[in-house]
């Protein structure tokens, strides 16, 4: 038997739930705490009621987050666009609404300024966009076959090595490696001939884009608005920012990142798309670059699968030092706890 306490004293002092050091602080006096045997003892108790099921250890699941707008691989601005447009479709429907929106968001003379503008630029360089496009599929259309062609390649000689033994087996692996040099050649050739094809389309896009928004702007001076100096593709000049600078817009537009916009878990390493990627490391870009380096290295540990413990035996650290550096990224990381 126990000599410690009682079980009754024992489970009185788990709840609430708390750390076992404190728990352990509670049943014994400050010398006994640095006696071994105590501490063996509490131990062997505790093990013995997990074992038993009377008690549950709570554990902290590190979990990095993302905006909601970002799984749909859409930036803040992206998605208030997309907002905006569904007010104005619902104010087309029920013009009676005109009370509920800041006059700005209704006014065509401003707000469609702008919106059509950047329609009418996209089409003026929508065929070389969609050849800019079209150049990257094939690129990475190609990166896909070359993964498969190897697969498929490697399934087929390992049917015919299975059972071979000896010369045999040594002659096959050479055909099978001969093969697979062959694959990587044609492979890495056709990549790099739709890469250049790739890059001359999107020097050309981007040339395009470029041409469209200095028109623009010139047509937007000619018509006597108040555009200012500076580079042509500065961000003054985005859709967003002329946004922000309307106080109702801007307020509508906070109201609607606010209410909307929520924090999700982002997706397992294998499955984050690249806007995840982008996002979780922008995020971190105002932190210091030795915690900036921290994170990036372990921002694929933190799927909310492993818990504090096995993380911080993973990272030779202890629990308490890695939680401590872990909250240093409130807001990117959350940390919630659970059986």
């Amino acid at each position: 038997g126990f000599t410690l306490c009682t079980l009754p004293q024992l489970l009185a002092r788990l709840h609430p739930p708390r750390a076992s050091a404190h728990v352990l602080e509670t049943l014994v006096s400050g010398e006994q705490l640095k006696d071994r045997y105590v501490g063996n003892e509490f131990r062997e108790m505790l093990a013995f009621l997990l074992r038993e099921n009377m008690i549950a250890q709570l554990h902290t699941w590190p979990l990095v987050l993302v905006p909601n707008y970002v799984k749909f691989n859409l930036n803040e601005e992206q998605f208030v666009r997309l907002a905006f447009a569904w007010f104005r479709t619902l104010y087309t429907e029920h013009p009676d609404l005109l009370s509920a929106f800041p006059q700005a968001l209704i006014d065509r003379a401003e707000m469609d300024c702008w919106v059509s503008d950047e329609s009418r630029e996209r089409a003026d360089v929508l065929l070389v966009y969609q050849a800019s496009r079209d150049a990257e599929g094939r690129v990475m259309l190609c990166r896909v076959m070359h993964k498969l062609a190897l697969r498929r390649m490697r399934d087929a000689w390992e049917v015919k090595r299975r059972g071979k033994h000896g010369q045999e087996l040594h002659r096959l692996e050479k055909e099978m490696a001969d093969e697979e040099d062959r694959i990587h050649v044609f492979c890495n050739r056709l990549e790099s001939e739709r890469m250049d094809a790739w890059i001359r389309y999107k020097a050309h896009y981007e040339a395009a884009l470029a041409q469209s928004r200095r028109e623009r702007i010139h047509a937007r001076r000619a018509l006597g608005r108040n555009i200012e100096e500076g580079d042509i593709g500065a961000h003054l000049y985005r859709w967003y920012d002329f946004i922000k600078k309307d106080p109702d817009l801007g307020e509508l537009a906070r109201e609607i990142v606010d209410e909307y916009v929520t924090l999700v878990p982002a997706d397992p390493h294998t499955q984050r798309s690249d806007a995840e990627t982008r996002f979780l490391t922008r995020s971190v870009e105002n932190k210091p670059a030795s915690q900036q380096d921290w994170f990036i290295k372990r921002a694929h540990l933190f799927t909310g699968t492993n818990n504090l413990v096995k993380l911080a035996y993973l990272e030779q650290s202890n629990p308490a030092r890695l939680e401590s550096m872990l909250r240093k990224f409130e807001g990117i990381i959350r940390l919630p706890q659970h059986v």
